[in-house]
């Protein structure tokens, strides 16, 4: 269950990422890099919170 958390938060960072970058007018790939991006380091944050907080 904390992986799907940390999952989902990543997915929303995603989405965000991807969003704000279309808006300020950023290229299609760019967002994608910059939403894949955002995916990996919120992901591993929320990860490594939860490791040290004993809920993995």
């Amino acid at each position: 269950m904390a992986i799907i958390i940390g999952l989902l938060c990543g997915v929303v960072a995603a989405l965000v990422a991807h969003v704000l970058c279309q808006h300020l007018g950023g290229a299609p790939l760019v967002g994608l890099g910059y939403s894949g991006g955002s995916f990996v380091a919120l992901t591993t944050l929320i990860v490594m919170l939860e490791k040290e907080l004993g809920l993995l």
